[in-house]
């Protein structure tokens, strides 16, 4: 959302439990595959919930400030699932409540919402 220099180590937030390991998996994974050697994502994920509970008031903002404070990063990246929502919709919603806090901060934010269980981009 914000800046123009490649992010190289995001904070990602991750949706429950079993995506602490796997997302950051898969983003090394796929940054690997389009030739991103040094893409690093910060250690420790954090869990910020599904879709409806960011979309309490003052929740997804809570969460992207808070990553956003982690020295060791230069980016987030929220990673959701989307089954039930409209990935085009939300992702605007999201970045319009968080692009005010990019821009503080200075880092980039990116959304990533993924439909139909992520685990299937692995077959």
């Amino acid at each position: 959302m914000s800046g123009s220099t490649p992010s190289r180590n995001p904070v990602i937030l991750v949706e429950g439990d079993g995506d602490l390991k796997a997302v950051p998996f898969l983003i090394r994974r796929l940054a690997e595959a389009s030739g991103f050697y040094d893409l690093t994502p910060c250690p420790n994920p954090i869990k910020c919930g599904e879709i409806p509970k960011l979309r309490k008031e003052g929740q997804l903002e809570r969460f992207v400030q808070y990553a956003c404070t982690r020295s060791e990063s230069d980016s987030v990246i929220l990673v959701v699932d989307c089954d039930d929502d409209c990935p085009v919709t939300t992702s605007a919603e999201f970045a319009v409540r968080a692009n005010p806090i990019a821009q503080r901060f200075r880092k980039k934010v990116g959304i990533a919402f993924i439909q139909k269980e992520f685990e299937t981009l692995f077959l």
